[in-house]
């Protein structure tokens, strides 16, 4: 009885109860961590059938044709949709905004480091001096030129689905009358959901979907999504990397216009980071499953 006493008071009995308190708490969030893991895994699935099946409900649509799908006849992607293919490990760098007086430094930057990059022109720009070589720019280092937006004006271009299409088209004509390309990815101004498409943005969805063009938010802004135009370098790589956690493919948001000027100055951190992190950087083609705000990555 006297050793059991001394048992219960010694060191080594709070030791050991100090061990088994960790292990149950290990346990628990073991547990939780599975079953919300679980959880997830069920919602993400729901979602990528929801957006599987909406996507086939387009290309299936045999209903006669909207006003609006009359227009424009030359402004198709050069290939149906068929946007399936999702790879675990790639990292795909997407520019917008530009081109500007920092795309020269970003492209040498990308043949410094050997990867490809995407880039979401607008229009808004074509006065700018260098801006037809800029494009040309692009293309010649093997990067893929996507359409942003022709005026860079969402109250604009969100007025109406005739109105996007409007504005779409024109920079589509500009980018294949400049450079020979047709593009066949885009990215909605301001990200697929914002505050000036509610309204209409199933209908635009569905409609470039129907025209072949593959859409793509983004999963990771190099600005923690503020958008702010303050941010250091370091600051930047930061929220790459701090955003990477989990993710096993990032479509990464960064910036090509005059007002991001430390984008230069970050990327070859972030490039060096998610080549350290072992992702494949790569530009986006049509075939690459896309990112959308309203759906699962």
């Amino acid at each position: 009885m006297e050793e059991k006493t001394r048992y219960v008071g010694s060191v080594r009995f709070y030791k050991n109860m100090l061990l088994l308190v960790i292990a149950l708490l290990v346990l628990t969030l073991t547990v939780v961590s599975l079953y919300y893991h679980h959880r997830y895994r069920q919602a993400i699935d729901l979602l990528e059938q929801e957006y599987n099946a909406s996507v086939e409900s387009i290309l299936n649509l045999d209903s006669d044709p909207l006003a609006y799908q009359t227009l424009y006849e030359d402004f198709y992607a050069p290939q149906v949709y068929n946007a399936t293919e999702r790879v675990s490990g790639m990292a795909y760098l997407t520019f917008d905004g530009g081109p500007s007086e920092n795309t020269a430094a970003i492209l040498e930057i990308l043949a410094r480091e050997g990867v490809s990059a995407t880039f979401f022109v607008n229009g808004n720009l074509t006065n700018d001096p260098g801006y037809d070589d800029l494009l040309r720019a692009i293309v010649a280092g093997g990067h893929t030129l996507g359409l942003g937006s022709w005026s860079n004006d969402p109250a604009a271009i969100y007025a109406s689905v005739e109105a996007y299409l409007a504005d779409m088209s024109t920079l589509y004509t500009y980018i294949e009358e400049t450079t020979g390309v047709q593009p066949s990815v885009f990215r909605f101004a301001g990200g697929s959901i914002n505050s000036y498409d509610a309204g209409i943005y199933h209908e635009l969805l569905a409609e470039m979907v129907r025209r072949g063009f593959v859409p793509y938010d983004w999963n990771l802004s190099a600005d923690g999504g503020a958008g702010s135009t303050r941010l250091s370098a370091e600051e930047l790589v930061l929220h790459v990397e701090d955003a990477l956690t989990g993710l096993d493919r990032a479509i990464v948001l960064l910036h090509d216009d005059g007002t991001h000027s430390t984008t230069v100055e970050a990327l070859p951190g972030i490039i060096a980071l998610l080549k350290e992190r072992a992702f494949s950087v790569s530009a986006l083609t049509h075939e690459i499953k896309p990112v959308l705000f309203a759906y699962s990555n």
